[in-house]
């Protein structure tokens, strides 16, 4: 991971569970490898199973958030994060809920493209919106 050769932090992360099957840091950082190489679906899956072993390993949450926000999944990212926060204890990390908060600006936006449908008056700044939604300029995802 250190040198980004992500191919081969797959396969090493493969062979430790072979030897130690699903143990929730091998699962954490094979996803964290997935994810870095572009393949968030096996990201997911890999988070999945790292939080089912041990749903205290905040690191496997932190990862699912990112993999289904990737995946385009904002609202199952904005649970992972939360369960992280849960889990974390103490409000969370920094780069917990900057996860969480550009995962919830982006539900909320979604919703606002969705929420005028019917009526045709309501758009991101009417009440149903997207109110008090910072800009996204700085948004993005935490660098895990």
């Amino acid at each position: 991971m250190q040198r980004k050769d992500y191919t081969a932090a797959v396969d090493a992360y493969s062979k430790a569970l072979n030897l130690v099957p699903l143990n929730p840091i091998y699962l954490s950082n094979r996803a964290a490898a997935y994810s870095a190489s572009g393949q968030h679906a096996a990201a997911s899956t890999d988070a999945e199973m790292a939080v089912a072993a041990d749903p205290t390993y905040t690191k496997g949450w932190s990862r699912l958030g990112l993999a289904r926000f990737a995946l385009g999944d904002a609202k199952g990212s904005m649970e992972a994060y939360a369960k992280g926060i849960e889990y974390e204890g103490s409000g969370g990390s920094t780069a917990m809920k900057k996860g969480y908060e550009t995962a919830k600006r982006k539900v909320e936006e979604e919703d606002a493209g969705t929420s005028g449908s019917g009526s045709g008056e309501q758009d991101a700044t009417s009440p149903g919106g997207a109110r008090g939604v910072p800009g996204t300029g700085a948004g993005g995802m935490p660098d895990l």
